[in-house]
């Protein structure tokens, strides 16, 4: 009977450490290893591949067993001739991933990765960045009639990518002496179109104006009234 409990005991143990090791092991493969994001950066509206795109690595980590909701800058690179670019970055301690992409005369874009987004270690995806440009609305009562002139406008399909973008919203205006710019930035190379209303003596009449606002210019359109 000794021996039995004795031989139990022993067992006991070197399962114990055999456990202990092998928790070891896998804890330090788990923070040794990488994971890795890539892909490649397409202009579809132009059908080109984006070269010198900056991608920002940020990274949601646990420190000291609290999760840190922020994104935390981690690495950067540039995109190649052919639009490719590659992270590789240690999978212990992170939940999340945020790549973070900007070029000249195009429109930010951005992507969150969960750690269970990756197939194989490996999150790998086409991105598309839009070309930008701006659009110039030259409004002038060139026909005063009285105090009460009004002319309000909208772009039919604004962006709302950034601060300083045309949104969808209208623009108003009163007045006999009526003579300014509005600049705004839009998406490039697309076609796209006015709305406004011109109010004189109480009435009001509806027009619509098309135009093309070519990749990386100022387009300016004039509503004179």
């Amino acid at each position: 009977m000794k021996t039995n409990r004795l031989f139990i005991r022993v067992i006991s143990v070197l399962t114990s450490i055999v456990i202990a090791v092998l928790f070891i092991i896998f804890s330090c493969k788990k923070e040794n290893s990488n994971l890795t994001v890539k892909g490649q950066v397409r202009d579809t509206i132009l059908n080109v591949l984006l070269s010198g795109v900056k991608v920002d690595l940020y990274v949601q980590k646990i420190v000291s067993g609290t999760l840190n909701y922020n994104y935390v800058f981690d690495k950067t690179t540039n995109t190649d001739l052919q639009g490719n670019f590659s992270f590789s970055t240690p999978v212990a301690y992170a939940t999340g991933y945020k790549v973070y992409f900007t070029k000249t005369d195009y429109f930010d874009i951005s992507e969150i990765m969960q750690v269970s987004d990756f197939e194989n270690s490996i999150h790998s995806e086409i991105y598309t960045m839009l070309p930008d440009a701006y659009l110039s609305v030259h409004i002038k009562n060139i026909s005063p009639y009285d105090s009460s002139d009004m002319l309000k406008y909208h772009i039919l399909n604004g962006t709302t990518h950034c601060s300083d973008c045309c949104g969808t919203d209208y623009s108003t205006f009163t007045g006999m002496t009526v003579d300014t710019i509005k600049t705004c930035r839009v998406i490039g190379a697309r076609n796209d179109s006015l709305e406004w209303f011109i109010t004189k003596g109480g009435n009001a009449i509806p027009f619509v104006k098309s135009y093309f606002c070519p990749a990386f210019q100022t387009t300016t359109v004039d509503i004179f009234y």
